[in-house]
């Protein structure tokens, strides 16, 4: 009977350590502060500057091929599935495997996910870096700090007359985001950022259906930009999507 047991433990050992892990993740995630000062720099930042080296030479976007690839796996897995549920061919051994195999695979996921970007969420953001005061505010607030902008693009626009105002190629881009990021540091030393690494998204066209201007793979560390939007909206997106500097999901 024991051997018995033990025979089960360690079958089942792997996904026991996993949850035990994601389980650890979740509690972690409650201390917004440990992730501050242990898993911003010991572990985010490391991971991310590694996948950026590795990947960000590729001149192609590694990470939407991963995400095709695995929208493929599901689909084969998901039909396979289906033929043997119609065909009466499962049987409790093959629905104890795939349900196991499914519960692996995802807390695989979950666990790398927040390991290489996912606590990010439960950070207390660029306020605390900033050491800012959090305020009150109200919809009139907002309308009128909406209003300060656009008197500013406006009166920024009327500098160029009617002049045709040139957008430099993406390439520059790329590299303005650096170079702005390396400028800004020098007050902001927790900006520090190294090794780029901004791809087109091959899922552009689909993303104007879906509402995103471009977003960071956590999976292969690289800034993912929909180049079907007008040009000078790339100029933001680059800086908002290449999360390579510490800050909170969208601050």
């Amino acid at each position: 009977m024991v051997d018995k047991k033990s025979s089960i433990f360690r079958r089942n050992s792997g996904i026991t350590i996993l949850l035990l892990i994601a389980v650890s993740i979740k509690f972690v995630a409650l201390h917004p502060l440990w992730i501050e000062h242990y898993y911003l720099p010991h572990i985010y930042l490391p991971v991310s500057a590694v996948m950026r080296f590795c990947l960000g030479w590729l001149p192609f976007s590694l990470g939407d091929l991963l995400y095709a690839l695995a929208g493929c796996m599901l689909l084969i897995n998901v039909i396979s599935f289906s033929k043997k549920l119609i065909n009466w061919q499962l049987t409790k051994a093959h629905l104890f495997y795939s349900l196991k195999r499914i519960l692996v695979i995802f807390l695989s996921v979950y666990i790398y996910f927040n390991i290489s970007w996912g606590l990010n969420y439960n950070r207390l953001g660029i306020a605390y870096q900033l050491k800012l005061e959090p305020q009150k505010y109200s919809v009139n607030d907002l309308k009128m700090i909406t209003n300060v902008l656009i008197d500013k693009v406006n009166d920024g626009r009327s500098y160029f007359a009617d002049s045709i105002i040139r957008i430099p190629p993406y390439r520059d881009l790329y590299g303005q985001s650096v170079e702005t990021y390396k400028e800004t540091q020098k007050q902001f030393p927790f900006l520090s950022y190294e090794y780029r690494s901004i791809k087109k998204s091959n899922y552009g066209r689909l993303g104007n259906y879906l509402g995103f201007l471009g977003y960071y793979n956590p999976f292969t560390g690289e800034a993912q930009l929909n180049l079907t939007i007008p040009r000078f909206v790339v100029q933001w997106s680059v800086h908002q999507d290449d999360k390579g500097v510490p800050l909170k999901r969208a601050d």
